[in-house]
């Protein structure tokens, strides 16, 4: 490959940007120039479109797999009900929480003395 291509191939077969001298199109214009009659492309370019090919590939088998849009709804609204279950099912126990904490915490009313159980134990029974 040329070192003024606009797009450089790494070794990992991503496709990056160049530094470009004299303009966009520069490059093409040199080649369009150097190959009159013939198409405006170095010997690289089927070695490139392998790759961009491989890519669309990669991406097609990708495409099923990815969410829609029903599915993302029904995964938010899915959500939101927990999410609402949830901050309900706080209320109701952190209310239950505070009744009990301020029942036990209550001071206790001075209760009335109970009077004395008293029980009266018969005498022995007299002799006959």
């Amino acid at each position: 490959m040329s070192s003024t291509h606009p797009l450089a191939m790494t070794p990992a077969g991503v496709v990056k940007m160049a530094e470009v001298r004299n303009g966009p199109n520069a490059w093409f214009d040199a080649k369009k120039s150097a190959t009159p009659g013939g198409p405006p492309y170095d010997d690289g370019m089927e070695a490139r479109l392998s790759v961009v090919e491989q890519a669309i590939v990669r991406i097609d088998a990708t495409l099923p797999n990815l969410a829609t849009k029903a599915d993302i709804k029904d995964s938010v609204s899915s959500t939101e009900r927990w999410m609402v279950a949830t901050v309900i099912g706080l209320f109701i126990g952190f209310g239950g929480l505070f009744m009990a904490m301020s029942n036990a915490l209550k001071p206790n009313a001075p209760q009335a003395q109970q009077a004395p159980i008293i029980i009266n134990v018969p005498g022995p029974a007299p002799a006959k």
